[in-house]
């Protein structure tokens, strides 16, 4: 069993801290999908300027315990996601419908015209390679149409609900990865990392959702 993050999670330092903290204690692996880290990484680089170093990355993802997940879109895992999407959206429209309903209010604004056809944004992705594990769970704040299949199963929780569930867990004495008290300098480029993600978190608030649980999409009003 793996906990997945979101960048809708990833984006709040807080909370990644009290999810990382709590999945350590009970021996969960923790992983933000590469796309996902694609992202924040080009955030980071963009807002921190000539003071960026790959060090700020590796000192951010150790201390919060963060692997980056590999993954592997070849042929078959192709096939089979359209396979699983197909059944879900059997219709064009329906599928569109889908993919537009992930835009946010803000987001949506800014187009003069809603593009006749979207195209499958991260979450879309990422939702998809977590329910390749069956155990896998993710912790995403966002109340959007990809993630109505792991939210019916419970795998997909807001971060209150994850820590609720991590904390609902038995502790492990496996760790995760090591952790040591950072040194001074080391906390001020954590820090500095962090703060950089929470501005990152109000520079995309336009096409963030609304946090608050969504009642999934009966599949009848999809078709």
């Amino acid at each position: 069993m793996r906990l997945w993050v979101d960048a809708s999670v990833a984006r709040q330092p807080a909370k990644l801290r009290d999810i990382s903290g709590k999945a350590k204690e009970r021996g969960l692996q923790l992983l933000v999908h590469p796309q996902v880290h694609l992202e924040l990484c080009r955030h980071l680089r963009t807002q921190l300027g000539p003071r960026f170093s790959a060090s700020f990355i590796d000192t951010y993802l150790e201390q919060q315990g963060i692997s980056i997940g590999e993954i592997k879109l070849d042929r078959t895992l192709a096939e089979r996601w359209a396979e699983r999407l197909h059944a879900r959206f059997p219709e064009h429209d329906a599928w569109e419908r889908a993919k537009k309903s992930t835009l946010g209010g803000e987001l949506r604004r800014d187009f003069q015209h809603e593009p006749g056809r979207m195209p499958m944004t991260t979450d879309w992705w990422v939702a998809l390679q977590v329910e390749e594990s069956p155990l896998d769970r993710i912790a995403v704040d966002d109340s959007g149409a990809e993630w109505d299949a792991l939210r019916e199963l419970g795998r997909a929780m807001t971060a209150e609900a994850t820590l609720q569930w991590l904390s609902g867990r038995e502790r492990t004495s496996y760790f995760v990865g090591s952790f040591t008290r950072p040194s001074a300098a080391r906390t001020k480029r954590d820090d500095t990392c962090s703060l950089a993600i929470s501005r990152f978190a109000g520079s995309s608030a336009r096409s963030a959702r609304s946090a608050s649980p969504r009642k999934p999409t009966p599949r009848a009003a999809l078709s």
